[in-house]
């Protein structure tokens, strides 16, 4: 699952993506407007945690050019501004969700974690894929009913995978851009190939263990490389 955190405060900012990375999540960081439409125009994000005070522009701005360019993900507003008017204002424009400062980071997650469910998976409790459940309240994942034991960055990776998951036949094998976008997420930074294909050829050897029905799944098959 993809963050994107836009806030202009460093230590906030700071804070904001250590949260991100202590609860699993694959994150970017944006401290003003300019950054942040640059990186939501280069790629997808499941949930936008953004500010309203930007020094270069206003997060509604930005809201607005995620409309326009009809981008699915979802938003969470996080502002020192708590007057009605902006609030009807940030959901009026398109926000899924609209949280004051200061504010609880365990209420964040519920929101992040509720939107995703949502927008992504169309469900308020487990994903499922084939035999594959995915709880991600409590961060487990079962086959076949039997638990397996991943790290938080692995099961990043197993739910972004199914979130991304290709219909088998109807689009190609993921490539090298595909691949670097998500350890860049992963934060693998140069080491990406070495780093990612580890991680990632981990959580297939556990899968492989189970008659499951995952074609599409194995359609990430870096024949592209």
């Amino acid at each position: 699952m993809k963050l994107l955190i836009i806030e202009d405060e460093p230590i906030l900012l700071k804070d904001l993506g250590e949260f991100a990375g202590k609860e699993g999540y694959l994150y970017e960081l944006a401290h003003n407007y300019s950054t942040a439409v640059e990186k939501i125009m280069l790629y997808d994000y499941d949930c936008v945690i953004l500010d309203i005070n930007l020094p270069d522009g206003s997060g509604f701005d930005i809201i607005q050019k995620l409309q326009k360019h009809q981008k699915s993900d979802g938003i969470i507003i996080l502002s020192a501004r708590d007057s009605l008017d902006d609030k009807i204002m940030g959901l009026g424009l398109g926000a899924d969700d609209y949280l004051t400062k200061p504010f609880y980071y365990s209420e964040l997650n519920a929101r992040i974690k509720a939107i995703i469910r949502r927008k992504k998976f169309k469900t308020n409790k487990d994903i499922i894929f084939g035999n594959i459940l995915i709880d991600l309240d409590q961060h487990l994942v079962k086959v076949s009913n039997e638990q397996l034991n991943f790290t938080k960055k692995e099961f990043a990776i197993l739910t972004y995978l199914i979130s991304n998951q290709r219909v088998a036949g109807s689009s190609p094998a993921w490539g090298a851009e595909e691949i670097r976008q998500l350890c860049l997420f992963y934060g693998c930074n140069c080491f990406f190939i070495c780093i990612g294909f580890a991680q990632i050829g981990h959580i297939f050897r556990h899968l492989l263990k189970y008659p499951f029905q995952f074609v599409s799944l194995l359609s990430v098959s870096f024949i592209n490389l």
